[in-house]
């Protein structure tokens, strides 16, 4: 994940570095942080529908995803932010 820029995350990329980390964002914002779709979408770039596939393949490795939320949870809790 370390290829993929802010910027091609944002704008829809179909590149495989950034599509991977859509899945992680959308698994972690609609099924963790309980994100609408629409809200995601519109901060990924996306389609709402877009959102929800790219949330199904997340929580199939979501193995890969949990830790990121463990690693930050001692700087804010997250999981009670809303998107702007």
């Amino acid at each position: 994940m370390s290829d993929c820029s802010p910027t091609a995350l944002q704008q829809g990329s179909r590149r495989a570095t950034a599509a991977r980390a859509r899945e992680g964002v959308a698994y972690l914002a609609l099924e963790v942080c309980g994100y609408t779709g629409s809200a995601v979408a519109d901060l990924l770039g996306v389609r709402p529908s877009a959102v929800y596939r790219a949330a199904q393949r997340g929580r199939a490795t979501r193995e890969r995803w949990e830790p990121l939320l463990a690693a930050g949870e001692g700087k804010r809790n997250i999981r009670k932010q809303r998107p702007v």
